[in-house]
């Protein structure tokens, strides 16, 4: 029986008495939850020519060519066209970027995401 009490008695030693709860562990599986940032002119654009370039499979699904080189040809026109369209706005900024020489300008809004 001493024993038995000995050992009730080390096992209440060992018992938490502070209300504290611990801090959860976040699931390492779980990803973060993504920063939003406000979307600029190259956002904008690259979500266009996924769109536009989307279209130009769906597009392709439902075509035939006569050989491989006619379906590789027919690829990069539209998507290069897809390409241009989506990016008109931007390209448009890199040649006023060209003619008034604000390259480091340019530069400066695309790592910020604040191209406009």
């Amino acid at each position: 029986m001493k024993h038995v009490l000995f050992i009730v008695g080390m096992l209440l030693l060992f018992i938490p008495t502070s209300n504290d709860t611990p801090t959860p562990i976040p699931d390492p599986d779980v990803p973060p939850a993504p920063v939003v940032v406000d979307k600029d002119l190259w956002d904008v654009a690259s979500d266009n020519y996924r769109v536009l370039t989307a279209e130009v499979f769906e597009e392709l699904a439902t075509k035939t060519f006569n050989s491989d080189e006619e379906k590789l040809k027919h690829i990069l026109d539209h998507t290069t066209a897809a390409r241009m369209g989506a990016f008109t706005e931007v390209n448009k900024r890199i040649q006023s970027a060209a003619k008034d020489n604000t390259f480091a300008d340019l530069a400066k809004a695309l790592k910020e995401r604040g191209l406009k």
